[in-house]
């Protein structure tokens, strides 16, 4: 229904920018309007289907439409006479169907749009994605100075753990976007960021367990599989703000910068978090 409708529309720019002011045109564009104003009726006539019954042929009023002669260009057949085709699909077509058509280039604001792109705007370099472990220096025991406290990391999962159980706990109840629900749900998750970082500011976190949490984060990202007492899913962004937010410093320390020798491409996290 859309494809028929922007058809259409393609067509009526390319007959208004194309062909000489005749009454043959006039009565094309005319005509020509009056199926995009059918498919607009039939458009909604489609979305009532599900709640009701309507008696309208949408399969036939389309095929009407998409036979319609003064959408249709005269071509010369093998005898050398006149006659009416079916036109070309405009040249954006490829972006709106996976259909293989001819494509022809049509004087209409997509076709003009796409030529624009295509010639007179510089393609945007691709970047590939990074690893969020290939941010992680790569530092020994002893640059860690001693090994990780395993109880402390599994307290501070669980911390994160029930602060999203209750941050979307608070976001789904009620519907309603403004007023006083709205203000308290507000309040609320205001509360919860708050009593979060309180707890987590308090705690002592080592370079070494800092590091640890780190490396589980990028095994989670990488696919690694992780032990069910340390697993991360649904907490990762929240776990990282929460450790930026609250030690900064321990945290940035372990993350490869523009200055690390081994990877100049890489930026200290302080510009990613802002």
């Amino acid at each position: 229904m859309t494809n028929a409708a922007q058809f259409q529309v393609s067509v009526l720019w390319d007959i208004q920018n194309t062909e000489p002011d005749t009454p043959e045109r006039q009565r094309k564009i005319e005509k020509i309007l009056k199926n995009v104003a059918v498919c607009v009726v039939l458009s909604n006539v489609a979305i009532d289907y599900s709640k009701k019954i309507v008696e309208v042929n949408v399969d036939k009023a389309l095929r009407n439409i998409r036979s319609c002669k003064e959408a249709k260009v005269s071509a010369l057949n093998k005898k050398g006479k006149s006659k009416l085709v079916t036109r070309n699909k405009p040249m954006f077509w490829k972006y709106v169907s996976t259909a293989d058509v001819e494509m022809t280039e049509y004087y209409c604001p997509m076709d003009l749009l796409i030529n624009h792109i295509n010639n007179d705007i510089e393609k945007g370099g691709y970047r590939k994605n990074l690893p969020f472990g290939d941010l992680l220096l790569d530092l020994s025991s002893e640059e860690l100075g001693g090994k990780a406290d395993d109880k402390q990391i599994g307290d501070i999962i669980e911390l994160l753990k029930e602060f999203t159980k209750g941050i979307n706990k608070i976001k789904s109840s009620g519907d309603d976007k403004e007023g006083k629900k709205c203000k308290e749900r507000q309040t609320l998750i205001e509360d919860s960021y708050n009593e979060l970082d309180a707890k987590i500011a308090k705690k002592s976190i080592r370079k070494a367990t800092m590091y640890k949490i780190l490396k589980m984060i990028a095994d989670q990202y990488d696919g690694t599989k992780l032990k069910k007492t340390n697993d991360l899913s649904g907490i990762v962004v929240h776990l990282l703000n929460t450790l930026y937010r609250n030690h900064r410093t321990t945290f940035l320390n372990l993350l490869k910068s523009v200055d690390y020798p081994k990877n100049n491409s890489l930026k200290s996290l302080q510009t990613l978090a802002g």
